[in-house]
């Protein structure tokens, strides 16, 4: 009898490790963990940007031989997203996003995959099996209800799969922006959600072509209507997950609008566009009301703004265009989405130069060196000059013809 209550006692104790999510990591360093999209409680011990040192441990895999590094969050978690840093907050390499985790994974990590980029492989299924994912509930965050926290839910149409959620305007509101929440905690743009015109799911990353003509996409993946463009009694989506490995991808959304009316309204100039980006290359971090960093409008109608004598190390910097101070207003990066880099190969003191085109959206900046003569020392993050946009301002693919904007100029295209 002894040994049978033992025998179950180390089953219960095994039930009980399986249910914590566990981290592997083949990696020469042990990583610094950035986390967010608790499921289940609050996960918060990873301190400020970059995180805290949490794989300390090591483990052999049993079958193979195996090291890696691991790290189990609490019990109570029972979704997590993270990714991965060096830790060095001053020349931060860090990996993409690991979304909706619910159960053990195993990673390979290098800082340098021999072109100088992070690399980072899941290699779970060479270990164990990655069970399914769940979705519960789809939450709303946004500028009309909060972005902490989802404030609003989605019907559950059909539980587990099919959501509905209705977007009643609000008066007085210029124009709403938000992304959806799987399991009130994963965040989701129009990176996540594939749809053509038809509410059919494809490969790829959503372009405004594909959606209606009401509903607009920021760089920073969010949804976004414009009532002073646009005026319904209601913007209905009807959201379906088609199931997967995780909670945020593989959806397919269809979007209606209840006695839709386009209106016509004057056209808006901005007339004030200020570079922000890392403190080192912009003099603050990240400030749009930074007035010293406003640009100045050119007689060929682009903005620049020239930083002289500032002192750079050989890093890749970040940096975006913001419309009238402030994030709720338009900002431009790369053109892919995201921010705009440039890299400097050599640390010194340079005069960097930020251009901007307001009709394309092009935002590029060069660095000269600040005490050569000579301009073979320019540094530039020219890496949208090969992008094409219509008249419209979006971004259109290989093979358009007709009159389309490439370098700032307008090109006829055969």
């Amino acid at each position: 009898m002894k040994k049978i209550f033992t025998l179950l006692f180390m089953c219960v104790l095994a039930i009980a490790a399986q249910a914590k999510i566990t981290i592997y990591v083949q990696s020469e360093t042990a990583p610094f963990l950035w986390t967010w999209g608790a499921v289940g409680g609050t996960f918060d011990n990873v301190g400020d940007w970059p995180g805290t040192l949490q794989f300390t441990e090591t483990y052999t895999h049993p079958d193979t031989g195996d090291s890696f590094w691991m790290y189990s969050f609490p019990e109570e978690i029972t979704q997590i997203s993270f990714l991965f840093n060096n830790g060095d907050p001053a020349d931060t390499k860090q990996t993409s996003d690991v979304k909706d985790v619910s159960s053990d994974r195993y990673f390979i990590l290098s800082w340098d995959d021999g072109e100088g980029s992070v690399s980072l492989q899941d290699v779970t299924e060479d270990y164990t099996e990655i069970p399914d994912a769940q979705v519960s509930t789809l939450g709303v965050s946004g500028s009309h209800v909060g972005w902490d926290d989802p404030t609003v839910f989605a019907e559950i149409l059909e539980a587990g799969k099919k959501f509905k959620y209705t977007l009643v305007p609000t008066e007085g509101d210029a124009s709403v922006q938000f992304k959806f929440r799987p399991n009130g905690a994963s965040w989701m743009g129009y990176w996540d959600v594939y749809y053509n015109a038809d509410g059919d799911a494809v490969e790829g990353k959503t372009s405004n072509s594909e959606a209606p003509k009401w509903l607009e996409y920021t760089n920073d993946g969010n949804f976004k209507i414009d009532y002073s463009k646009f005026k319904a009694d209601a913007f209905i989506f009807t959201m379906t997950w088609n199931g997967g490995k995780s909670a945020t991808s593989n959806w397919t959304i269809v979007a209606e609008a209840t006695n839709l009316e386009e209106l016509n309204p004057e056209p808006v100039t901005i007339d004030n566009w200020t570079i922000a980006g890392e403190e080192a290359l912009c003099g603050v971090n990240w400030d749009p009301t930074y007035t010293n960093n406003d640009m100045v409008k050119g007689d060929d109608g682009i903005f620049r703004l020239t930083r002289t004598d500032v002192a750079l190390e050989a890093l890749t910097y970040e940096f975006k265009v913001v419309a009238d101070h402030s994030w709720d207003n338009e900002n431009y990066g790369a053109a892919e989405g995201g921010n705009q880099t440039i890299t400097i190969d050599v640390a010194g003191n340079y005069d960097v130069t930020f251009v901007f085109n307001p009709e394309s959206k092009e935002l590029y900046a060069t660095a000269q060196d600040h005490d050569a003569a000579s301009v073979n020392a320019v540094k530039t993050s020219l890496v949208q000059k090969s992008v094409i946009y219509n008249l419209q301002g979006q971004r259109v693919k290989d093979g358009y013809r007709g009159i389309a904007i490439k370098n700032g100029h307008k090109v006829v295209i055969k």
